[in-house]
């Protein structure tokens, strides 16, 4: 059989925008860099929001790690903004995006962001280009949509989401309990781990490196590899579709 092997890179979605993105910087002091302005300052600011929008919440940021988790109290989010000049740039939530705008018009762009939600979300869909994101026991009606460059993927506890749709260049892609109608986890180079999930219909690829399947039930059922091992451990499934091209397929 022919390996299957993905190529990391930049999100689609900032593609799509003409957003160029990378780290640079002189004396071993690094900043982002936007459409080739170097972005030298930032800062964190602290977002409260009254109730999410019907659109749910989508965040795309070039370089950062996004993790989502529960609360008690108030929905909120901490972000950190990267900005041409000290004051210049600023984040704002609005139907359903979060992102940064600034006052110079010079680029500006999301780091590290941090949510905490109390009410359940529409829909979530989540991007970076460099970075890990997790997302814990949060309830999300809708699709649920994790992309990253380079960086790790963890999503726990999510029980009523219809779709899950998690996808890493370079990294580890976890998914412990969660029940939903269609699951796709993708890593071009790097472990896929599903436990504890009930779906209808799961679509399970890593380029290079091993898809492990424990304790869970499917409809359809596809894992395959294109250099790793495909192993199966107290699952069931009605059908499937299991493929490794350089490796072994273990099913117990």
């Amino acid at each position: 059989m022919t390996p299957r092997l993905f190529h990391a890179c930049l999100p689609l979605s900032l593609l799509a925008a003409g957003c160029v993105v990378s780290l640079g910087g002189r004396d071993h002091v690094h900043h982002l860099t936007v459409d080739g302005v170097e972005l030298t300052e930032k800062h964190l600011e602290h977002l409260n929001i009254a109730g999410w929008h019907a659109q749910g919440l989508s965040i795309t940021c070039g370089m950062g790690d996004i993790r989502v988790e529960p609360t008690d109290g108030a929905n909120r989010i901490e972000v950190v903004v990267h900005e041409f000049s000290e004051g210049d740039a600023w984040a704002v939530y609005e139907k359903g995006v979060l992102s940064s705008r600034s006052q110079s018009g010079k680029p500006s762009a999301l780091g590290d962001v941090v949510v905490y939600t109390n009410d359940p979300l529409p829909r979530l869909a989540l991007t970076t280009g460099m970075g890990d994101v997790t997302v814990l026991a949060i309830r999300v009606s809708g699709k649920v949509t994790v992309t990253s460059g380079m960086g790790d993927i963890e999503v726990h506890d999510l029980l009523e989401a219809t779709e899950l749709a998690l996808e890493t260049g370079m990294g580890d892609v976890d998914v412990l309990r969660a029940a939903c109608t269609k699951l796709a986890a993708e890593s071009g180079m790097g472990d896929v781990d599903v436990v504890g999930v009930r779906c209808k219909e799961a679509n399970l690829e890593a380029g290079m490196g091993d898809v492990d399947v424990r304790s869970s039930g499917f409809g359809h059922l596809r894992a395959r590899t294109g250099m790793g091992d495909v192993s199966l451990r107290e699952s069931t499934w009605t059908s499937s579709d299991l493929d490794s091209g350089l490796g072994e397929i273990d099913v117990d």
